[in-house]
């Protein structure tokens, strides 16, 4: 009702912005958030739309950028949004292979807004697993797992935390729970078909490997997986 009563505010338009990009209709949200930036260049609900839309986009580059336009925009009084600026900006560092800062982000983001720190564990997870300190990931994961438990990605998570650790059997353990929850899930498959072999349970292995073949018959991963127990014998 408020973009018929006025097509030329910002906020509305930004805000239908949202709208189209949890309905999945990105071309509909980057227009509306082009228009919205186009009525008003200094408005905060539209660069926080934006940069999320650049996520969707995997344009990690405007995620910075539009990330850091809320960041500096000063707006203590609105620590979520801030927060979340933060926490957009370390998912892009970190896609762009910095860890460190995606690191300082997530941190910021958390002491911003410690109330929702759950939800920004499972990325500080990851952030410590791409500096290769899986003993500093796993009780992030499990902070994270203790808001949502059945969640597939953090189980999934924390079953590759444990097998790098080394604990295979506990990493077959979440990883199943995870394919439980979404059972086209190759990437988890394909990972608990690799804690198997570690395991000495290469029938196992060679089960999870041709159900991911059956899905996506070109997986290198799983092919790679398959030439290695062919070696195997």
């Amino acid at each position: 009702m408020a973009l018929q009563a006025n097509p030329r505010d910002a906020e509305s338009l930004a805000y239908r912005a949202l709208i189209n990009r949890r309905q999945g209709d990105i071309d509909a949200a980057e227009r509306d958030c082009r228009k919205a930036l186009e009525i008003n260049p200094d408005s905060i609900q539209a660069h926080g739309e934006a940069a999320l839309i650049a996520l969707e986009n995997q344009d990690y580059d405007t995620v910075v950028t539009e990330s850091t336009f809320v960041i500096d925009s000063n707006e203590d009084d609105n620590e979520p949004l801030l927060a979340d600026a933060y926490n957009w900006r370390a998912q892009a560092h970190l896609m762009l292979g910095d860890a460190s800062q995606a690191m300082s982000d997530i941190n910021m983001a958390i002491k911003t807004w410690p109330d929702n720190s759950s939800a920004y564990c499972g990325l500080r997870s990851d952030i410590s697993m791409a500096n290769n300190s899986p003993s500093d990931a796993i009780g992030d994961i499990d902070i994270a797992l203790a808001r949502e438990p059945r969640n597939p990605d953090l189980l999934f998570r924390k079953g590759r935390i444990l097998g790098a650790l080394g604990q295979y059997e506990e990493a077959v353990h979440y990883i199943s729970d995870a394919i439980d929850e979404r059972p086209r899930f190759e990437e988890a498959i394909l990972t608990r078909a690799a804690a198997y072999i570690h395991l000495g349970q290469n029938d196992r292995a060679r089960a999870d490997i041709d159900t991911v073949l059956e899905i996506n018959p070109r997986s290198d991963r799983a092919l790679t997986l398959r030439r290695q127990l062919g070696s195997d014998g």
